[in-house]
């Protein structure tokens, strides 16, 4: 098995029992404020747990299948994973401070750019569209709280 197969599924492995950790943790925590008997804990316990069996699987699909030699990715889609990562990075840090609408837009404009979509009057569309029917249905009809930013006051 080559080392870079042995690194892809390490990492869900890995991500996966620090998720269980975590979710023990939350668990265990009596004051916590939002204490649920349903609660995040539980949750991140499932998700670890299954990202843990997945990686897991992949690690023993790639040993029986007999991968010795290394994927080679090519230059432009390496540089469309960085462009994403760059995105969900500025994205995570726009989030708190422009809210949730603005900071979801500029993220799918980025986004659609990078997978090919070349119209911009299609990828703004596009974005606003998917960013307020995520607001709509996580802020909205399930009441999730959503960073709010500058935008929404005045919109809803």
């Amino acid at each position: 098995m080559h080392w870079s197969v042995l690194i892809e599924g390490m990492i869900p492995v890995i991500l996966g029992l620090a998720g269980i950790a975590e979710g023990v943790r939350l668990i265990t925590m009596e004051r916590i404020q939002l204490y649920d008997v349903l609660g995040p804990g539980w949750y991140s316990i499932g998700v670890g747990f299954a990202l843990s069996v997945i990686g897991l699987v992949y690690l023993i699909y790639q040993r029986k299948k007999g991968f010795d030699k290394a994927k080679t990715v090519d230059r432009e889609l390496r540089k469309k994973m960085l462009y994403m990562i760059g995105a969900l990075t500025i994205y995570t840090i726009l989030i708190n401070t422009a809210g949730y609408v603005l900071s979801t837009i500029i993220f799918f404009l980025v986004i659609f750019r990078v997978v090919g979509y070349r119209s911009w009057l299609i990828i703004g569309l596009m974005s606003v569209g998917a960013s307020l029917s995520f607001y709509l249905i996580f802020g909205y009809w399930l009441q999730m709280v959503l960073p709010r930013g500058i935008l929404i006051p005045q919109m809803f």
